[in-house]
């Protein structure tokens, strides 16, 4: 409390002394500022914001369009090793069918169970694989990352 010479005042015991403090923040995404820097832009040079507002979008159409190139690259590689998994499984199953009818069942056996452990073992080393790609996103930059 202020007297009127400018000295400082120790409130009455049962006074309740409130302090409040107001913080305004404002945030924009890059490369579009603000309307208000827009405005300012455009009076020092005429056209800017359009070129602004230009420059966003090709860098919207530009990232879109690397979005779109790996997915179809990740789709055609997927494709690759799906063929490439059905044509080893195919020849390892011709391999286990020929023993079994030469009279070799013993190998047989084990080359057929050889190959569901080898492809149980393979799917559990891809899934091992998957979550620590996932988690090395979450901790990249200190910012979780959700990945769908």
């Amino acid at each position: 409390m202020w007297k009127k010479n400018k000295t400082w005042s120790i409130p009455a015991k049962n006074t309740i002394v409130k302090e409040t403090t107001v913080v305004q923040s404002a945030s924009y995404s890059w490369p579009i500022p603000h309307p208000a820097q827009m405005e300012k832009y455009e009076l020092i040079c005429p056209w800017s914001a359009d070129r602004i507002l230009t420059m966003a979008e090709k860098q919207s159409d530009h990232r879109m369009s690397l979005e779109k190139d790996y997915t179809k690259e990740s789709f055609e590689a997927n494709k690759r090793w799906q063929i490439f998994a059905f044509i080893i499984m195919t020849l390892w199953i011709w391999f286990w069918f020929y023993l079994i009818i030469s009279w070799k069942e013993l190998s047989g056996y084990i080359v057929a169970w050889s190959a569901l452990v080898t492809t149980f073992l393979w799917k559990i080393m891809w899934f091992i694989q998957k979550e620590d790609k996932v988690q090395q996103k979450e901790t990249r930059n200190g910012k979780e990352v959700i990945e769908r």
